[in-house]
């Protein structure tokens, strides 16, 4: 349960970060490394809804 609470942690870390990279880089004209950005805040949120997933099938147990 620890390990999925620290991945859990992480992954909104990486969530947070990789939107702020968007945002700059959306304002840079960057759109490479937005679309980048972008690309890795979806396959992060995805990891995210599994894990949460996870944790609940474990409380219901």
């Amino acid at each position: 349960m620890l390990k999925r609470l620290l991945f859990s942690t992480l992954l909104n870390l990486g969530i947070i970060v990789s939107l702020y990279y968007a945002f700059i880089a959306y304002n840079k004209m960057e759109y490479g490394i937005l679309a980048g950005a972008i690309l890795l805040v979806i396959v992060l949120v995805y990891l995210k809804i599994k894990i949460l997933q996870q944790v609940k099938n474990i409380k219901k147990q």
